[in-house]
């Protein structure tokens, strides 16, 4: 969502591109989105490839890292000409619409769900700190949600540590 006003003396230039499609460089809320169902159509029974959903789900950690880095909240531009309010997804919302369906379609695959960690902690590299919380308490949730203890002690130990290593990033 955009609100755009014009103070008295702006200019007239057209500041923004309005299409009748969603594109990846405009809106990469969209690119998460499609990257998870990707992921998704991997871990499915029919399609039965975890690979291509590992690889979709790396690619996720890469723009979340990207969006991480700006600060949690809308975006307020001006130049005493004109300003724009852009509206956005709040990263914790993000999270759980892109992650969430891979943890409950695929929480019997270790690798697959040690990929969703590796997500976690490549977004948080070089997070702004107002995301610090949020990232904690998505990993506290799928911590909760996942039954670690019906696993082998190797594939626990596994697990356990891609954990840790998404919740003690040095940023």
């Amino acid at each position: 969502m955009l609100g755009y006003w014009l103070g008295a003396e702006a200019l007239d230039v057209d500041v923004f591109q309005i299409g009748e499609i969603r594109s990846s460089i405009q809106d990469p809320a969209f690119v998460v989105e499609k990257l998870s169902e990707i992921a998704l159509k991997g871990i499915s029974p029919g399609i039965n490839d975890p690979n291509t959903a590992i690889h979709a789900i790396h690619y996720i950690g890469d723009i979340l890292r990207e969006l991480s880095r700006l600060p949690e909240g809308d975006f307020l531009f001006s130049n005493d000409k004109s300003d724009w309010h852009a509206k956005r997804k709040p990263m914790e919302a993000t999270l759980f619409e892109a992650l969430t369906p891979i943890k409950t379609y695929a929480s019997h695959d270790i690798f697959v769900m040690a990929s969703v960690f590796e997500a976690i902690r490549i977004a948080r590299l070089e997070a702004h700190a107002s995301h610090e919380e949020t990232f904690e308490t998505f990993i506290d949730y799928f911590e909760e949600t996942l039954d670690v203890e019906e696993l082998h002690p190797r594939e626990r130990a596994f697990l356990t540590n891609q954990m840790l290593r998404a919740r003690k990033v040095q940023t």
